[in-house]
């Protein structure tokens, strides 16, 4: 009606609103090709939203492919999986509500026939760019906002510019038993030190009042993620040594907040080499930054595998 592609938005000036209700390539319903446009328009939304600006896009229910589809849900491969093609463009979905078609908004049918297009229980999903920055947990440490919970702690300890470090327990598990930030100052006069330890899992669920400890690094102008998904890959490597490895530390180095869990799940001993091979199961996810499928693979088979071999690790 207008002559705007919305999958060619490049040679707009800046936006900090866009809506886009049922999108859809036209003719009979093509998931695979529903899911390009979806692609191809987050894309183009990336070029001209503003850093604070919001995106609009309304469904069907059940195509979505989110728990807001309540019981329109479907299997996800039968879905358009709209956080996926909006996560590949550093967007995250932060809210989910019914459609309301406002006073002139016009029902039409293909093509303006009269058979009205029905949009019953339509979903709009709402969007934030939020793009995904992939550091490690020193450095996330290091650069904290100071609208985060962790900066606004540590500016009320005067600890936020200071030389922060990071350690490590040797487990292996749920990372924030595994995680602390202290500070270890030497004072004027010289002979004078100030230390400071902050564990990260009792800060987070009790001074901080936050409910996951990666949202200490949220910056406030963030949202989280609405229906954040978990991915998990699994990595094994040989070792002359039967005992269990710690890999947490080098893959916080590598990868920081990226990094949801390890779990160790089995031992296998060679019976020609005595070698023996420890296989792990690591689960990617992100409270608040952008986070698809296609870039968890390029964590797990070249960023992470990387990280490993840097360290040592012989892998399969």
């Amino acid at each position: 009606m207008f002559s705007v592609d919305a999958t060619n938005l490049s040679k707009l000036t800046k936006i900090d609103r866009i809506v886009f209700n049922f999108p859809h390539t036209g003719g009979k319903s093509n998931i695979r090709e529903n899911r390009k446009l979806l692609i191809n328009i987050f894309e183009s939304f990336k070029e001209v939203i503003t850093s604070n600006g919001k995106v609009k896009v309304s469904l069907l229910p059940g195509q979505g492919g989110t728990d807001a589809d309540g019981e329109c849900k479907r299997y996800l491969g039968n879905t358009w999986n709209i956080q996926e093609a909006a996560n590949l463009s550093g967007f995250i979905l932060y809210r989910v509500k019914l459609f309301q078609p406002g006073l002139r908004y016009q029902l039409t049918g293909y093509r303006g026939n009269s058979k009205a297009f029905r949009c019953n229980r339509g979903l709009q999903h709402k969007f934030l760019y939020q793009p995904e920055v992939t550091v490690s947990l020193m450095d996330e440490v290091l650069n904290v906002c100071e609208t985060s919970p962790l900066g606004v702690y540590l500016t009320k300890k005067g600890l936020l510019r200071s030389k922060l470090k990071i350690r490590t327990k040797a487990a292996v598990g749920v990372l924030p038993d595994l995680v602390e930030v202290y500070c270890d100052e030497v004072l004027e006069p010289p002979t004078k030190r100030r230390k400071t330890e902050l564990s990260i899992d009792k800060c987070a669920m009790e001074e901080l009042k936050v409910n996951h400890w990666k949202l200490l690094f949220k910056p406030k102008a963030q949202r989280e993620r609405l229906y954040p998904r978990s991915y998990t890959h699994d990595v094994s490597f040989w070792s002359q040594s039967p005992d269990m490895p710690n890999i947490t530390p080098v893959l916080l180095n590598r990868i920081g907040l990226h990094l949801e869990s390890v779990v160790y799940k089995e031992l296998y001993t060679c019976p020609k080499t005595q070698q023996h091979s420890h296989n792990f199961s690591i689960t990617y996810s992100h409270p608040f930054r952008a986070l698809s499928a296609a870039r968890v693979k390029q964590l797990a088979h070249s960023v992470v595998r990387d990280a490993l071999q840097d360290a040592g690790y012989d892998l399969h």
